[in-house]
């Protein structure tokens, strides 16, 4: 079994704007520096509006380690992309 190795972005936004929208924003950067999509996001409870947990297929996970009006975003587990390239070889 492969490690689970987690490949992100941090972000922050104290703009008082809605939480999914902070997390799409997030999303597009992430996107844009690493040309795939997060799955994963970990943010402050104090953040995450109650029974959220998913915004635009993305994991929403509430961590208290996690600074308020940060997230981090990202992939869960990057090996994907590696156990798909050996197997095309």
């Amino acid at each position: 079994m492969m490690p689970i190795r987690m490949e992100g972005l941090l972000w922050f936004d104290d703009s008082g704007k809605p939480f999914e929208e902070m997390v799409r924003d997030a999303a597009r950067a992430y996107s844009n520096k690493y040309g795939t999509g997060p799955d994963t996001c970990y943010a402050n409870p104090e953040d995450v509006p109650e029974h959220l947990d998913i915004v635009d297929e993305i994991t929403i996970i509430s961590l208290s380690s996690v600074s308020k009006y940060h997230v981090w975003i990202g992939e869960r587990n990057v090996h994907k992309h590696e156990r798909i390239s050996s197997e095309i070889d």
